[in-house]
């Protein structure tokens, strides 16, 4: 699959779990290592603002990745690590018209 934000990936989802690891091909922005770390949570707007109020620096506002359904965040730690928040409310991912 090929997603917004990074290019080709995989996402593989744990057996009776919600947990989901994705892997993708770096494209020269970063170096390979692991890039965030993501945490589902139940109300990303909520979460958003939240965060915003409480002085936390976003990358950018929720946004959508149609590839994948979810709605997230980015943002990063006093240390610059990203953390990646996602919206549980997942909708049916939609792809373009050559299948990416």
């Amino acid at each position: 699959m090929s997603t917004s934000h990074h290019g080709d990936s995989v996402e593989l989802k744990m057996p009776g779990s919600g947990t989901i690891f994705e892997l993708h091909q770096v494209g020269g922005e970063e170096v390979p290592c692991i890039n965030d770390i993501a945490l589902r949570v139940d109300d990303i707007n909520a979460t958003h603002d939240d965060r915003k109020a409480k002085g936390i620096a976003i990358e950018e506002p929720p946004g959508d990745v149609i590839s994948t359904g979810r709605t997230n965040i980015n943002l990063r730690d006093p240390d610059g690590w990203r953390l990646h928040l996602v919206d549980a409310n997942r909708r049916k991912p939609r792809y373009s018209a050559d299948g990416h």
